[in-house]
């Protein structure tokens, strides 16, 4: 960092930046990132380097995902795939929906959410992102594991004799 400061390579600088963030958000430490994504920001708008200006919006997408701020999260989402549709970067754009698909699952918005990752799995495939797919698949097994005990629940409940709708209504509906 110190010798791209020393010759003013300010769009290594951004790149560093963003990295860093990237360090912080696997450690979990999601306000030391979003602080590392800012300077990344900075050198980024600086230089008009409109790629990582669409990786920081994503990347802040994903951190505040993380804190519970859905609705920044979204908002950052939507600026990065702006940017992403204007270079017609296909990997980007997937990765906003894999990211927006997030949100709403967190959101119980399960339809909307189950459209956006459909799209960026379809994306995937035609960019031939094997690996994004792979971590995208692992994600909808993960959530679908997660339901397992909704959908045994709703079983036992149907198979039953005595289901009315109110009964249904009352156990199955709350999970």
């Amino acid at each position: 960092l110190a010798n791209y400061k020393k010759i003013g390579d300010k769009k290594r600088i951004a790149e560093i930046h963003q990295n860093i963030g990237m360090v912080y958000s696997k450690k979990g430490d999601y306000h030391s990132a979003i602080n590392e994504f800012d300077e990344s920001f900075s050198y980024s708008i600086e230089t008009n380097y409109l790629q990582s200006i669409g990786i920081v919006y994503l990347s802040k997408a994903f951190a505040y995902s993380k804190l519970k701020d859905f609705s920044l999260a979204n908002a950052f989402a939507d600026k990065s795939m702006e940017i992403a549709h204007k270079l017609n970067d296909k990997l980007t754009i997937a990765e906003v929906y894999k990211i927006k698909g997030v949100i709403q699952r967190s959101l119980q918005n399960y339809i909307l959410s189950e459209n956006y990752l459909q799209t960026s799995n379809r994306l995937n495939k035609e960019t031939g992102n094997k690996l994004n797919q792979a971590e995208l698949l692992f994600f909808i097994e993960k959530k679908l594991k997660e339901r397992e005990p909704f959908y045994n629940q709703a079983n036992i409940i149907l198979d039953s004799s005595t289901t009315t709708e109110h009964t249904f209504e009352e156990k199955v509906l709350p999970y």
